[in-house]
């Protein structure tokens, strides 16, 4: 079905791990303390994909586990989920600790749409366990996702026949509505608006900005929109967005400022006394003008050249910061993430 639900599910194994159920109540005791928590988070992911793929490998080297009364299949527990191996294969059970590794929750009766981004579609049982060893993203499409991608395939049959509804004054291209996304034919063409209620096909949310980026499983960079619709109108039940990450790191950036404003610095620096915050993976010392402290790894891609220490804020949104105080500074990131700087 349409897109897959899941996305990774860095499920537990079938029974857990101690290992794992003690990092959680660690988690929890460490509330207060953001990085520590980040770090056992990422254990926890670990020790999750670990267990995900040991299933599968086990059940490579075994009968299938019992049987589903439903379909008469063989059915195995991968990663806290009781697959049918049926084609598609089949959500039969779910333990809930696994659920949170979803966008949305695991019902039965859900289908296995994809491993590692590559279609399940005709495969056998080993075939999948084999792709499951390798890989725990997996994509699964949940009840009403038949009837979504049946309404996908009308709409693009029908746009197809039509020019575009409507101008998309940010490119210049034209714009339609496409079974709940609108899309701008850009190339590849672009997210300008989504309806809530299809949210729940897709793995992560899509939002204005992203990128599709592919349908049932080939690339659609280059295609024209009748090519583009023409793919729609026989789609299986696969379609990939890739997210426009400039355009998220300046809502990150915005957030964090607009956060920044409600209440004082995060920090201060012993030595000068001079207030400190980060924003958008970027550490401010509010200088006159602000001085960059530190910088996530992650950030420099989005800059003509990697950002330093030392280097000052000079520009956001083409106005120049110099003689505004922390909170005037903070207003203006807000309001706009085009930020320029000076070594």
């Amino acid at each position: 079905g349409a897109a897959a639900m899941g996305a990774a599910s860095s499920s537990m194994g079938g029974g857990g791990s101690i290992d794992e159920v003690d990092l959680r109540r660690l988690v929890e005791a460490a509330g207060a303390n953001p990085e520590l928590a980040r770090l056992l988070q990422s254990e926890i992911a670990g020790l999750s994909q670990e267990g995900f793929r040991a299933d599968a490998m086990r059940a490579l080297d075994r009968p299938p586990e019992a049987q589903d009364p439903m379909t008469g299949e063989g059915c195995d527990w991968i990663g806290g989920i009781l697959y049918a191996w049926t084609s598609p294969p089949t959500v039969c059970a779910v333990k809930p600790e696994s659920q949170v590794r979803f966008h949305r929750p695991v019902n039965i009766g859900d289908t296995l749409a994809t491993v590692g981004g590559e279609s399940v579609a005709g495969l056998d049982r080993r075939r999948i366990l084999a792709m499951m060893s390798q890989s725990d993203e997996i994509g699964l499409a949940c009840n009403g996702s038949a009837k979504f991608d049946r309404q996908l395939r009308e709409a693009a049959s029908r746009l197809r026949r039509s020019q575009p509804a409507e101008a998309d004054p940010e490119s210049g291209q034209g714009r339609d509505w496409l079974a709940g996304i609108q899309l701008a034919w850009t190339s590849p063409p672009t997210v300008r608006a989504v309806e809530p209620r299809i949210q729940q096909f897709f793995p992560r949310p899509i939002v204005p900005g992203d990128q599709l980026h592919q349908i049932d499983n080939k690339k659609v960079a280059g295609l024209t929109r009748d090519d583009i619709l023409g793919r729609f109108s026989h789609f299986k039940g696969s379609m990939g967005f890739a997210a426009n990450e400039g355009l998220r790191f300046q809502e990150t950036v915005r957030a964090a400022a607009a956060k920044a404003l409600s209440r004082p610095p995060q920090e201060q620096d012993p030595g000068s006394g001079i207030t400190l915050d980060w924003i958008g993976g970027i550490q401010f010392a509010w200088t006159d003008p602000p001085t960059i402290r530190a910088v996530q790894q992650e950030v420099h891609k989005f800059f003509g050249r990697p950002l330093t220490p030392g280097d000052t804020l000079h520009t956001v949104g083409g106005q120049a910061v110099a003689g505004r105080g922390r909170n005037d500074v903070l207003r203006m990131l807000s309001r706009s993430a085009k930020l320029g700087f000076q070594g």
